[in-house]
Protein backbone atom coordinates (compact mmCIF):
# COMPACT_ATOMS: atom_id res chain seq x y z
CA UNK A 1 0.00 0.00 0.00
CA UNK A 2 1.29 3.44 -0.91
CA UNK A 3 1.37 6.27 1.60
CA UNK A 4 1.78 9.89 0.65
CA UNK A 5 2.65 12.52 3.21
CA UNK A 6 1.47 16.05 2.73
CA UNK A 7 3.08 18.70 4.92
CA UNK A 8 1.81 21.98 3.51
CA UNK A 9 0.41 21.31 0.10
CA UNK A 10 -2.46 22.03 -2.15
CA UNK A 11 -4.63 19.08 -3.03
CA UNK A 12 -7.45 19.01 -5.49
CA UNK A 13 -9.95 16.25 -5.98
CA UNK A 14 -10.89 16.37 -9.63
CA UNK A 15 -14.39 15.45 -10.83
CA UNK A 16 -16.04 14.30 -7.63
CA UNK A 17 -18.07 11.53 -9.26
CA UNK A 18 -15.17 10.27 -11.39
CA UNK A 19 -13.69 6.82 -11.14
CA UNK A 20 -10.25 8.25 -10.37
CA UNK A 21 -8.93 10.40 -7.56
CA UNK A 22 -6.38 13.02 -8.57
CA UNK A 23 -4.28 14.68 -5.89
CA UNK A 24 -2.11 17.64 -6.82
CA UNK A 25 0.71 18.60 -4.45
CA UNK A 26 3.25 21.35 -4.77
CA UNK A 27 5.68 18.76 -6.23
CA UNK A 28 3.69 16.13 -8.15
CA UNK A 29 0.30 14.94 -9.35
CA UNK A 30 -0.99 11.48 -8.39
CA UNK A 31 -3.95 9.62 -9.92
CA UNK A 32 -5.59 6.53 -8.45
CA UNK A 33 -8.48 4.29 -9.46
CA UNK A 34 -11.04 4.72 -6.66
CA UNK A 35 -11.59 0.96 -6.53
CA UNK A 36 -7.90 0.57 -5.57
CA UNK A 37 -7.99 2.99 -2.62
CA UNK A 38 -8.29 1.29 0.75
CA UNK A 39 -7.48 4.26 2.95
CA UNK A 40 -6.03 7.75 2.80
CA UNK A 41 -3.47 8.83 5.40
CA UNK A 42 -2.39 12.45 5.86
CA UNK A 43 0.52 13.69 7.91
CA UNK A 44 0.80 17.34 8.75
CA UNK A 45 -2.11 19.68 9.16
CA UNK A 46 -5.43 18.73 7.60
CA UNK A 47 -8.57 20.30 9.00
CA UNK A 48 -11.69 18.35 9.95
CA UNK A 49 -13.57 20.34 7.30
CA UNK A 50 -11.07 19.25 4.64
CA UNK A 51 -11.37 15.59 5.65
CA UNK A 52 -15.18 15.80 5.75
CA UNK A 53 -15.17 17.30 2.26
CA UNK A 54 -12.91 14.53 0.93
CA UNK A 55 -14.88 11.70 2.54
CA UNK A 56 -18.25 13.10 1.47
CA UNK A 57 -17.11 13.80 -2.06
CA UNK A 58 -15.98 10.29 -3.01
CA UNK A 59 -18.92 7.98 -3.73
CA UNK A 60 -18.89 4.45 -2.35
CA UNK A 61 -20.39 3.03 -5.54
CA UNK A 62 -20.03 4.48 -8.99
CA UNK A 63 -22.73 5.40 -11.42
CA UNK A 64 -23.41 2.55 -13.87
CA UNK A 65 -26.19 0.97 -15.84
CA UNK A 66 -26.90 -2.66 -16.59
CA UNK A 67 -27.36 -4.27 -18.92
CA UNK A 68 -25.49 -2.15 -21.43
CA UNK A 69 -26.27 -2.44 -24.34
CA UNK A 70 -29.90 -2.95 -23.40
CA UNK A 71 -33.34 -3.71 -24.82
CA UNK A 72 -36.00 -2.89 -23.74
CA UNK A 73 -34.88 -1.46 -20.38
CA UNK A 74 -31.83 -0.78 -18.25
CA UNK A 75 -31.27 -0.20 -14.54
CA UNK A 76 -29.19 2.82 -13.56
CA UNK A 77 -27.50 2.12 -10.24
CA UNK A 78 -25.71 4.55 -7.96
CA UNK A 79 -24.97 5.09 -4.29
CA UNK A 80 -25.14 8.51 -2.69
CA UNK A 81 -22.89 9.24 0.26
CA UNK A 82 -25.27 11.85 1.65
CA UNK A 83 -28.86 12.96 1.21
CA UNK A 84 -29.53 15.84 -1.09
CA UNK A 85 -31.09 17.21 -4.26
CA UNK A 86 -30.56 14.67 -7.02
CA UNK A 87 -31.39 14.74 -10.71
CA UNK A 88 -31.07 11.83 -13.14
CA UNK A 89 -31.65 12.66 -16.81
CA UNK A 90 -31.32 10.91 -20.17
CA UNK A 91 -29.90 12.76 -23.21
CA UNK A 92 -29.59 11.78 -26.86
CA UNK A 93 -26.40 12.01 -28.90
CA UNK A 94 -27.27 15.63 -29.85
CA UNK A 95 -27.40 16.60 -26.17
CA UNK A 96 -31.20 17.01 -26.14
CA UNK A 97 -32.98 15.91 -22.98
CA UNK A 98 -35.00 12.77 -23.66
CA UNK A 99 -36.30 11.89 -20.18
CA UNK A 100 -36.08 13.12 -16.61
CA UNK A 101 -36.10 10.08 -14.34
CA UNK A 102 -35.42 11.71 -10.97
CA UNK A 103 -35.63 15.30 -9.74
CA UNK A 104 -35.99 15.20 -5.97
CA UNK A 105 -34.15 14.98 -2.68
CA UNK A 106 -32.84 11.43 -2.24
CA UNK A 107 -31.49 9.78 0.88
CA UNK A 108 -27.97 8.48 1.24
CA UNK A 109 -27.48 4.90 0.10
CA UNK A 110 -28.05 2.64 -2.88
CA UNK A 111 -30.54 3.65 -5.59
CA UNK A 112 -31.68 1.71 -8.66
CA UNK A 113 -33.71 3.53 -11.30
CA UNK A 114 -35.15 1.72 -14.33
CA UNK A 115 -35.34 3.45 -17.70
CA UNK A 116 -37.68 1.73 -20.12
CA UNK A 117 -36.39 3.43 -23.27
CA UNK A 118 -39.15 6.03 -23.48
CA UNK A 119 -39.07 9.82 -23.67
CA UNK A 120 -40.93 12.33 -21.49
CA UNK A 121 -44.05 11.70 -23.63
CA UNK A 122 -43.77 7.95 -22.88
CA UNK A 123 -42.97 7.16 -26.54
CA UNK A 124 -40.27 4.60 -27.35
CA UNK A 125 -37.01 6.18 -28.48
CA UNK A 126 -34.91 4.95 -31.40
CA UNK A 127 -31.95 2.62 -31.13
CA UNK A 128 -28.70 4.43 -30.52
CA UNK A 129 -26.31 5.97 -28.05
CA UNK A 130 -27.76 7.83 -25.06
CA UNK A 131 -26.17 9.52 -22.07
CA UNK A 132 -27.42 9.48 -18.50
CA UNK A 133 -26.43 12.33 -16.24
CA UNK A 134 -26.53 12.22 -12.44
CA UNK A 135 -26.40 15.54 -10.59
CA UNK A 136 -26.14 15.44 -6.81
CA UNK A 137 -25.53 18.55 -4.74
CA UNK A 138 -24.40 20.51 -7.83
CA UNK A 139 -21.84 17.88 -8.88
CA UNK A 140 -22.48 15.97 -12.11
CA UNK A 141 -21.28 12.94 -14.01
CA UNK A 142 -22.50 11.53 -17.30
CA UNK A 143 -22.05 8.08 -18.78
CA UNK A 144 -22.89 6.45 -22.08
CA UNK A 145 -25.35 3.62 -22.77
CA UNK A 146 -26.60 1.92 -25.91
CA UNK A 147 -30.19 1.00 -26.75
CA UNK A 148 -30.28 -1.80 -29.32
CA UNK A 149 -33.55 -2.95 -30.85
Amino acid sequence: MKRFCFLICLFLVSNIFAETLTIVTSNETYSFELTEIQNITFSGTVSVEDMTTIVNSVPIEFLRNYPNPFNPETTISFELNSKGKTKLEIFNIKGQKVKELVNEKLSAGQHNIVWNGTNNNNKRVASGVYFYSLTHKNKSIAKKMILMK
